[in-house]
């Protein structure tokens, strides 16, 4: 039997965590969830796909940003990250994420980004993409 796939959702809304992880949990994934970025650090180097918003107020204030460059800080760490996020239309919030990837992603990117208005069904499609581009992880 193979093994499932497993996916970390971060995001500081429960409601948003917990459907989520029912409908990844549906679709054949094993899911953690996460209101807060330090926290789901160790999660986060043992998962397959990451699912990360942006505005995260968790208890140690780290930022999905923030998330993302300590994850990123760590060369051995190539599991593909989605931003989900209602703030990815701001441009400092774009530009942001683009220092990011410059600093820290040593030719790692966003494998996708997708606004939170943007629906469910494209980020379960971004999360497959992501899963058949990476068999192996």
């Amino acid at each position: 039997m193979e093994k499932k796939k497993r996916i970390l959702v971060v995001d500081d809304e429960e409601i948003i965590r917990d459907i989520l992880s029912e409908l990844l949990t549906n679709a054949g994934y094993e899911v953690s969830v996460s209101g807060d970025g330090l926290q789901s650090l160790e999660t986060a180097y043992n998962s397959d796909c990451i699912i990360l918003d942006l505005k995260l107020s968790g208890k140690s204030d780290m930022e999905g940003g923030g998330f993302l460059a300590r994850l990123w800080k760590n060369e051995a760490f190539m599991a593909p990250v989605i931003v989900f996020s209602g703030f990815i239309y701001a441009e400092t919030a774009n530009e942001a994420l683009l220092q990011i990837e410059r600093l820290y992603g040593k030719g790692r990117k966003i494998a996708h980004i997708i606004p939170k208005s943007g629906g469910l069904k494209n980020l379960i499609k971004a999360v497959n993409e992501c899963i058949d581009r990476n068999p192996d992880k």
